[in-house]
């Protein structure tokens, strides 16, 4: 991946949105707080994902909700290395 790119990839059946940041590694569930729901597509604007289903927009560097802190996607822990990434919760 490119700095700051984001790539969809699947963690036991569930969607994850997969970023690179300089030499540092993001992951966050694709699941909305709000109503629990399954955001599908990836709609991100600058540092920021934007929720499909209800306009919520969360802050990537932390997954933290931009406007009211009433959730913030969980964030997974990532290790890299030259060949492989992996994500754990």
């Amino acid at each position: 991946l490119g700095d700051k790119t984001t790539h969809v990839v699947d963690l036991a059946g569930e969607p994850v949105v997969l970023r690179r940041v300089g030499a540092d590694w993001q992951a966050f569930s694709m699941t909305c707080p709000h109503k629990g729901g399954a955001m599908r597509e990836v709609d991100v604007r600058g540092d920021q994902l934007a929720c499909p289903l209800h306009a919520w927009i969360f802050d990537l560097a932390d997954g933290g909700r931009e406007i009211h802190d009433n959730g913030d996607l969980m964030e997974f822990h990532v290790r890299a290395d030259e060949q492989r990434v992996m994500i754990r919760p």
